[in-house]
């Protein structure tokens, strides 16, 4: 979808299929429990802030939600929209990426010395990463993953096939942002995974389709 033509209102209304269902049925293992949208930046992350339910204006005129100022929702069933807050995360994919621990030795590998006399840096697994990203969410349950200007996801390619040093950083981009969602894949049901995007891709070859990855995308 060009940009400006309306990606944000998708993911909204693709959040509310699911919410909405989920509530009506309760037993039907086809539509997310929660919900996980992920950017390329800050700033589009802090766009996305119109897809958390406005709780703090007084009446529905003065709400900045798009469920409100795109009437995305009719008013009777506004209060399914009750819980949305809790269940979604909207965060940028250098999330995905572990963070270096700090302090009192957490890994037999910190401080220590690599084979070339570098000291090696003691990261956090995907365990505690996940923990610290969706700690609200119960394992197990079903998520629904949406990835905006989702050209900048994909399964890399290897380092002896990049041309340049830019093809090189999108590619350390594309592999945080696609082995983060591998992980995640192993601790939740993926119902879904929704790709968007104002940028045409190739990168959905059979070569690096993530289809084997993830049941749906």
């Amino acid at each position: 979808m060009a940009t400006g033509t309306g990606k944000t209102v998708v993911m909204g209304m693709l959040m509310l299929y699911h919410l909405f269902n989920r509530q009506e049925y309760r037993q039907d293992t086809r539509f997310a429990d929660y919900f996980l949208i992920l950017t390329p930046g800050i700033t589009i992350r802090e766009r996305l802030g119109v897809l958390f339910v406005d709780k703090h204006s007084a009446s529905r005129q003065d709400r900045t939600d798009y469920y409100a100022l795109r009437d995305l929702v009719p008013r009777q069933f506004e209060p399914a929209l009750e819980g949305l807050n809790a269940r979604l995360v909207i965060t940028n994919y250098h999330a995905l990426e572990p963070k270096t621990l700090q302090g009192n030795k957490k890994s037999p590998f910190d401080s220590k010395l690599d084979a070339a006399g570098k000291k090696q840096d003691a990261k956090e697994d995907f365990g505690r990463l996940i923990n610290r990203l969706l700690g609200s969410f119960r394992k197990g349950s079903r998520l629904l993953v949406l990835n905006d200007e989702a050209h900048h996801c994909y399964l890399p390619k290897s380092s002896g096939r990049t041309k340049d040093n830019e093809e090189s950083d999108e590619n350390a981009k594309a592999a945080i942002w696609f082995s983060g969602l591998v992980e995640i894949a192993k601790r939740f049901k993926l119902q879904q995974v929704y790709d968007l995007s104002a940028t045409p891709t190739t990168c959905r070859d059979p070569v690096t389709s993530p289809t084997r990855c993830f049941p749906g995308w």
